[in-house]
């Protein structure tokens, strides 16, 4: 396994999330709301009120491996909410939707940002994507560390995004290895 670790990794989160927080301050105020009381349940601590600025979201979002690990363990009901679920079936996955509002952010810009080239699971698979005329065709996915079946909450969290093989991803679903390629300890 090779630890994800690459040179413009704190640019790679900056635009993730800031991506994910132009599509949060698109919805409504009721859904910000809720979401707002779906993330405060997961990370504790938070005041009742919502604040005005975002930094919950991205205390969040960018949650590092040992945040993520600590929430599954300790809050897996509080982590059912659907919000970054939905967001990462109907806009991040596909080629032709985008998270932000300038129509510019996918896992096809987040895969190109990060250079990686090869499957951080099995050393093996190469990457690439592809521009046949029919539309870009990918030969990666995210793989969620922790699946976003099981917790449909973290579906979006920077650190829960692996890029994999499609053999690996599909592997992982059946037989999940133990360690998070972004862990230090990798």
């Amino acid at each position: 396994m090779i630890h994800l670790k690459f040179d413009d990794m704190e640019d790679c989160k900056a635009i993730h999330y800031e991506a994910v927080e132009d599509f949060v301050d698109s919805c409504s105020f009721g859904e910000i709301d809720k979401l707002y009381k779906d993330i405060a349940s997961v990370i504790g601590g938070l005041s009742d009120i919502r604040p005005t600025d975002y930094g919950w979201l991205k205390e969040f979002i960018l949650a590092d491996v040992e945040a993520l690990e600590k929430w599954t363990l300790q809050k897996e009901k509080e982590l059912q909410f659907t919000f970054f679920k939905d967001l990462y079936s109907k806009r991040f996955s596909t080629n032709d939707k985008f998270v932000d509002s300038r129509n510019t952010y996918n896992a096809y810009t987040l895969l190109e940002k990060m250079e990686i080239k090869v499957c951080p699971y099995c050393e093996d698979e190469y990457f690439d994507i592809l521009h046949p005329d029919q539309g870009l065709r990918r030969t990666s996915e995210f793989d969620h560390f922790y699946p976003k079946g099981t917790y449909p909450g973290l579906a979006m969290c920077f650190h829960n995004l692996i890029p994999s093989g499609k053999s690996c991803n599909q592997l992982m679903n059946k037989y999940p290895v133990s360690a998070n390629p972004y862990h230090p300890d990798i």
